[in-house]
């Protein structure tokens, strides 16, 4: 009867495990992959981002958000995808639920020449049991946008101005590396930078918290054509004696004249009348 017994616990044992064991599953593993396609400024282009799993398994909706560079390319729509500004968010299942693939299309206007990236900020797979899956291979996009062939290659400045302060030497658009002196009480200097071409670009780098002694403010300038570029260098000493944060400059880039006059550790200018 004992060995009975024990038979009849060993299998009850069975049936309750077994289907315990029959209906463990296990997270999905991933992958997200990118087109990398080719426009020219002005164009459309049309970016494929494929979600597959790696053992077939089905997969129900995805959650990606996307960055890109607002100033290269403008987002137009996309499958399941809504954004402005530098930023994309997919959300939904791309049209094709219960598959082991979802493709969204994502379509931009290509706004400057040169090579730009699309990539992924964070993510959520779910698969048709509504487990994460585990993205173990990550891609992005790299989009190249040509010039027009009649962008320009103009890349030079025709004014450059700073305040406080004056360049040395004046400024010349062949001139790539000018010099100032501030003095210890200026932590950022205006630079004032027009392009020759108004379709060029410029970004200016280094202008704030100076530090005492040499600081290098760059002002690099991109032609149309997006790949002819030059870089204008402005040495910026902070010492004892410079410009004060309470000078400008003149129209033509020089220190406004005048009197000052000190009185009780106190400062006056008086500026000569226009």
């Amino acid at each position: 009867m004992k060995r009975v017994a024990a038979a009849l616990m060993a299998a009850c044992l069975l049936a309750v495990c077994a289907p315990v064991n029959m209906l463990t599953s296990y997270a999905a593993n991933a992958r997200i992959a990118f087109s990398d396609p080719s426009a020219t400024v002005g164009g459309q282009v049309s970016v494929n981002m494929k979600v597959t799993t790696a053992g077939g398994e089905s997969l129900s909706s995805a959650d990606i958000m996307l960055s890109y560079d607002a100033n290269a390319l403008e987002f137009v729509s996309g499958t399941d995808a809504s954004g402005d500004s530098g930023a994309i968010r997919v959300h939904g299942d791309a049209g094709t639920p219960n598959t082991s693939s979802m493709t969204f299309v994502l379509k931009f206007n290509a706004r400057a020449a040169g090579t730009t990236k699309i990539e992924i900020t964070s993510q959520e797979i779910y698969d048709t049991s509504s487990k994460l899956v585990t993205v173990d291979k990550q891609g992005n996009s790299t989009v190249t946008v040509s010039a027009l062939a009649t962008a320009s290659k103009d890349a030079t400045l025709k004014s450059l101005q700073v305040s406080p302060g004056s360049l040395t030497p004046e400024f010349s658009p062949d001139v790539d590396t000018y010099a100032v002196t501030v003095g210890t009480d200026v932590n950022k200097i205006i630079v004032s930078a027009e392009c020759t071409d108004d379709n060029a670009t410029k970004i200016i780098k280094g202008n704030e918290d100076l530090q005492m002694g040499e600081n290098r403010v760059t002002c690099r300038v991109t032609a149309q054509d997006g790949e002819t570029a030059k870089e204008y260098v402005i040495v910026v000493t902070k010492a004892e004696g410079g410009a004060s944060s309470t000078e400008g400059t003149g129209g033509n880039g020089g220190t406004a004249t005048g009197v000052k006059l000190t009185a009780m550790n106190r400062s006056i200018t008086i500026l000569e009348p226009d």
